[in-house]
Order: C-alpha cells, then structure tokens, then sequence
C-alpha cells in the first residue's frame, strides 16, 4: 500500500513540476501509517502543493507540502461515520480550502456529497453535506471553483431514475441554485465537470462512446456523442478523469483500455480534434 501511495505522489508531483530538466522524487515514510493513498491534488497561493486522501481510518487526510516539497504539515481534515472519500481539492485566492466527495447519510446507509471549507492550516471553517429533497443518494463526481463560489457535479438517484445535477454554491457553502440536467437511465456514466471563462462543460461516458454536455448561462448550449465503439480507436473504452479549457477547446485527460495514460482533444463546439495514448 506504501509502494502505491509513493508512486501515486510521485506521478503527480512530477506531472506538475521539473526543475532544470531534472525529475524531482520525494519519499515520504512520515506518512506510512496514516495516508492510505492521495485522491487528488492541487497546486497552492505560495507555490506548493497540497493533496488529500483516505486516512488509515478511511477518512480524510490532507498534506501540505511547501514550494521545495518539503511536507509543512499532515493531518485528518474530516471523519463521518463508515467510509469518507474525496473527490477534489481546491485553493480560492483568499487561501482557503475546499475538499469534497461522498459520505454516508445519517438516515440511511447510502452515498450523500459532502463539502467542506478549511482555513490555510487545514482547521475547519464550514461543512455542507446535501442530496436534493426526496432522493435516495446523491453521489459526487467533482467540484471546481468559478467566479464567485464552486459549482458540483453529481449524480442523484430517485425513486423514478438518475440523473445529473448542477449545484452552485457560494463560497460559504450555501447553495445558490441547483438543476435537474440529464436523464442518465443506465447508459451514461458521470465522470467531472470542467469551465472556461464562460460555460461549463459536463464529461461522461456511454456504450457508444464519449458523452459531453456545454451549459451557458444555465442552459444547454449543446450535446455530443463522440462514438468510440471502433475497437482498433485509441478512444475505446477510454475513461475520463478529469478536463481542462485551453485555447482551442477542451483538454479531457484520463485511460485507455490498457490502463495506459490517454488525452482528448475537442474544439469548442465539441467536435474531436485527436486523441493520443502514450506508453
């Protein structure tokens, strides 16, 4: 389990950073006994970094590590009852940190999203544990800071289906609007949410291939299947992990069907540009 938390830090530590063309590796024995592994990351105001994961009590553990990756402190940032994952981890301007993922609800023994807001030492500042009124559970895929506050993404289960939510928040945590988006039946799969300037783009998968949903000004600007079902196509059975705006569209990082690392291209009307896998 150490070997794969290392190797997890690692990978990450140098997919953001190389100083003089040199791969920079850290071991941290520190952590043996408490981290069982990092969920994420994110890089911080002072130019460090700070990742967060499942304690060794299955709850959540947070790292802060300076600009020399040095580790400034380590502690379990939250604890519910039964197992507490994290899905992300984001720094505002102002030096705060918000962590969010899926809990169990104190009223049934089901997935219910959960976020927190932590101060620049890791103490907490606020909690928000939430699924829409009259569902069965409400499960995270991912948050992201916008312009003035976080919107989420998660999947909700009612009585009649799931579906897709949108919830916006502020950056106290209260919720400013939340919408009802897709009717997921059992076809696509939710997997993050990524924004420009503008609009925000919802990423997710389906048997027939690569699911994607642009909102602008809380409306559907357009949708798009980007077919994968071509077995001899570095887009089969790729997964989505994560996505991010650039210049010409949307970058959509994730895995092949090898388990091999895979990135997607696509323009802003959501049209694919290209796909690569590397070794």
């Amino acid at each position: 389990m150490f070997k794969r938390m290392f190797l997890l830090v690692t990978v990450v530590i140098t997919m953001f950073c190389c100083l003089n063309a040199q791969i920079i590796e850290k071991l941290y024995p520190e952590l043996e006994q408490v981290l069982l592994y990092p969920a994420n990351m994110c890089k911080t105001n002072d130019n460090g970094f700070a990742f967060v994961g499942y304690s060794a009590g299955q709850n959540v553990y947070m790292v802060k590590l300076n600009a020399e990756y040095e580790i400034e402190w380590h502690k379990e940032v939250y604890a519910r009852p039964g197992q507490t994952d994290t899905r992300n981890i984001a720094q505002d301007n102002e030096g705060y940190f918000y962590i969010g993922g899926n809990c169990y609800s104190d009223d049934t023994d089901r997935n219910i999203w959960y976020l927190i807001k932590l101060d620049s030492l890791g103490n907490m500042v606020k909690e928000k544990i939430w699924r829409p009124e009259s569902s069965q559970y409400s499960c995270m895929h991912n948050f992201i800071l916008a312009e003035d506050g976080l919107m989420l993404l998660s999947g909700v289960g009612f009585e009649n289906g799931r579906f897709a939510y949108t919830t916006f928040l502020d950056k106290e945590l209260n919720i400013i609007s939340e919408k009802q988006r897709k009717n997921l039946g059992s076809d696509i799969s939710l997997c993050t949410i990524c924004s420009d300037e503008t609009d925000f783009l919802l990423i997710g998968i389906s048997m027939q291939g690569l699911w994607l949903e642009k909102i602008e000004n809380d409306s559907v600007i357009w949708e798009k299947l980007i077919d994968h079902t071509a077995q001899d196509s570095a887009l089969y059975r790729f997964r989505p992990l994560n996505g991010q705006a650039v210049n010409n569209g949307y970058l959509i990082g994730g895995y092949t069907r090898n388990y091999k690392p895979g990135l997607v291209l696509i323009d802003k009307s959501g049209n694919l540009i290209w796909v690569k896998e590397f070794q």
